[in-house]
């Protein structure tokens, strides 16, 4: 459900009344997400699929009733196509997109607050199941959860612990432990603290001498492109594990520089024409690039990727470069025209290059920290804590900047 990359811009923009009605969808269809772990699988929580039909329930013609290449594996559950049987990672965005909300505008979210808890326990509770039916046993050896059979965004197939899970698992029970009482209890909490030391660590993997981010645990899985999305950064956006001011930012840098794999043989190349690295190279539509390199700070690369991004509407590379009839219809991308997600990317880039709120557990108000020397801007974007920060830089100097409310100018920091 690409929808998310449409929100997450609406958050600085202070659009916060245009993002209830997908919150809605989910609060509306949680029982029905209940329901079908309760009858399948006999387990709590909620399970949204990535493509979910207006019910919230899987599109049976998108997934396939029965398996594309013969008999099912007996470890996948009938119905889906197995390399999405293990893929609900959209409902633990949407929930850390919830806690983010709250974050920004300290409205009262209880009405999501049963969504925000059962993403996390589906994820819990549907790997315990299977770990039991392999080994006998809830955990690995050393005590924490084992996503096995999973895969990394639809780019890595088929391994353990994929990152975005492990990252999305930790900041979505980080942000419910950090709730009130009266949403969440304190023997909920117990529970929660318990879960939050056994999510699997994230996985790192060494490329051309330095350590990076790895989108699977499994070498052989972590190397075979099947898509072009980042999930080895994911633990930068959405997820703010690494950014400026925050401890090993040079691990996630070094996975940009040195940790994308190559098309190799896959179809990337042979049927798109995308030799080289498409994770790289494939900027378009969804594509996640800018955002995750202003968090890094890669300034010049933000550049370069944001002018791609959000130039005049000239259509999918791969599709002759046709010029839209309004410049706003970029498209069709990964799916239809106009792309909505390309220019919420786009939207979500641009005000991570002026202003980020991740560091010092949020407080941090960081502005300007991936914007380019020559480029002038006049910004005014929300942060945390009902907070508005406004700002003109123009001629390669900052010439005004305006925080409110007042006692949120000791946050600020300017540039990296």
């Amino acid at each position: 459900m690409n929808q998310r990359l449409v929100h997450w811009p609406m958050l600085k923009s202070g659009d916060f009344e245009m993002m209830r009605p997908q919150f809605e969808f989910y609060r509306k269809n949680l029982r029905n997400a209940q329901l079908r772990n309760e009858v399948s699988f006999g387990i709590k929580g909620c399970s949204f699929a990535e493509q979910i039909n207006s019910a919230g329930l899987p599109n049976g013609y998108h997934y396939g009733w029965e398996p594309p290449f013969g008999t099912r594996n007996p470890e996948h559950e009938v119905g889906m196509q197995y390399h999405h049987t293990h893929y609900f990672h959209t409902q633990l965005e949407f929930a850390f997109m919830m806690h983010e909300w709250y974050r920004f505008t300290g409205a009262d979210i209880s009405p999501y607050i049963p969504f925000m808890k059962d993403a996390v326990i589906f994820h819990f509770e549907y790997h315990r199941m299977l770990q039991r039916r392999r080994t006998g046993r809830d955990w690995d050896e050393n005590g924490r959860l084992v996503m096995k059979g999973m895969q990394a965004t639809e780019t890595y197939k088929t391994g353990t612990n994929p990152i975005l899970e492990a990252a999305a698992l930790r900041k979505n029970l980080e942000a419910l432990l950090a709730l009130p009482d009266k949403w969440v209890s304190k023997k909920e909490k117990e529970l929660f603290r318990d879960w939050a030391a056994r999510v699997p660590e994230l996985n790192f993997r060494m490329r051309n001498g330095h350590r990076t981010l790895s989108p699977l645990l499994e070498e052989k899985s972590s190397s075979r492109l099947c898509n072009r999305e980042l999930a080895q950064l994911y633990p930068v956006f959405p997820y703010g594990i690494y950014a400026l001011g925050l401890p090993g930012l040079d691990t996630a840098v070094h996975t940009w520089k040195y940790g994308l794999d190559p098309a190799g043989d896959t179809y990337l190349g042979k049927e798109f024409g995308i030799n080289g690295y498409p994770q790289r190279e494939a900027w378009w539509g969804w594509g996640q690039q800018v955002p995750m390199l202003a968090r890094m700070g890669l300034s010049h690369e933000a550049k370069e990727y944001i002018v791609k991004k959000m130039s005049d509407a000239k259509g999918d590379p791969r599709s002759g470069n046709f010029k839209a009839r309004f410049p706003a219809f970029w498209g069709p991308g990964y799916g239809c025209m106009p792309s909505m997600e390309w220019g919420a990317v786009g939207m979500v880039g641009l005000q991570e290059m002026c202003l980020q709120t991740i560091a010092k557990d949020g407080r941090e108000i960081r502005m300007l920290p991936a914007w380019p020397a020559g480029w002038d801007v006049d910004f005014k974007l929300h942060a945390p804590g009902r907070t508005t920060v406004e700002c003109v830089f123009s001629d390669g100097a900052l010439q005004r900047q305006q925080v409110t409310p007042l006692s949120r100018r000791a946050d600020v920091v300017i540039g990296q």
